[in-house]
């Protein structure tokens, strides 16, 4: 008599219950990848928005025009840099006085007025006016060149003064006493053609201009850097008191969540 052996199979049951002994083991083993890789997502994307936060910090304190009491937003890597520069009211300094003898003096070596009929240039060291240039209610450009031993300035319609300069840095302070919209604008072409040197801009608003003036500084060669509403000044140009010191905060977000924010300060008007 043959005896035919049967193989045993694997019952449903058995099936079962190994698949839930799987799922035990594989479940938790899955949160830790997923856990892990979200941990290496948040790390990558703190490390990614903190260099975000210096790069973007170091661009507010270093490029060539800053706007203050304004908040700029940048896109760069899925990320949105939100750049804010505010006036810190607890710092001030004194303006300059009529008699140019105060020792908390801002220290520029040329002025410009934009006043409503005459463009006004003054010199630092004298505080006195070297030249009027009639403008007739309009803006005329502003040319200013800058050379090793020189600095001259030129408004296209036959005004041209020079001065023998020889500096690494020179700041030029520009005050806006009339209205300028959109409608005009006062054009500013600045050339520097001296080596390892800089010319420094600080268009400054009257507190009895209303609205933001329309400037366009067009930087022909070299390096240049400007401001813009750094302060306040009053038409009789007596000492007055202006914020000195300026917030910048830089906030680096994230699908709408913020990763980090960094704060620093700066004295834009040195």
């Amino acid at each position: 008599m043959v005896n035919i052996k049967r193989k045993k199979g694997v019952t449903l049951l058995e099936l079962l219950i190994t698949l839930a002994i799987l799922g035990m083991v594989i479940m938790p083993l899955s949160n830790m990848v997923i856990t892990s890789l979200k941990i290496s997502i948040m790390s990558s994307n703190e490390q990614k928005s903190a260099n975000l936060a210096q790069k973007y910090m170091e661009k507010m304190k270093s490029e060539d025009a800053s706007t203050i009491d304004t908040t700029q937003t940048f896109l760069e890597d899925g990320f949105e840099i939100e750049c804010a520069v505010n006036n810190i009211s607890d710092y001030e300094f004194t303006d300059i006085n009529s008699s140019g003898n105060n020792t908390k003096s801002i220290n520029y070596d040329y002025r410009i007025k934009v006043n409503d009929s005459i463009t006004e240039f003054y010199k630092y060291d004298s505080n006195v006016d070297i030249k009027k240039g009639e403008t007739i209610n309009v803006l005329p450009p502003i040319i200013v060149t800058k050379t090793d031993s020189n600095i001259s300035f030129n408004d296209g319609n036959g005004l041209n003064i020079e001065d023998s300069l020889n500096k690494k840095e020179v700041k030029i302070r520009v005050d806006i006493n009339r209205e300028i919209d959109n409608s005009d604008e006062l054009k500013v072409t600045a050339e520097n053609n001296q080596e390892n040197s800089t010319l420094i801009f600080y268009f400054i608003k009257s507190s009895t201009v209303n609205n933001k003036p329309n400037i366009n500084l067009i930087k022909s060669s070299g390096q240049i850097k400007s401001y813009y509403n750094i302060l306040s000044s009053d038409d009789s140009d007596k000492s007055t008191a202006n914020t000195r010191i300026y917030l910048i905060t830089v906030t680096v977000k994230k699908g709408g969540k913020t990763l980090i924010t960094n704060k620093s300060y700066k004295s834009f008007y040195e």
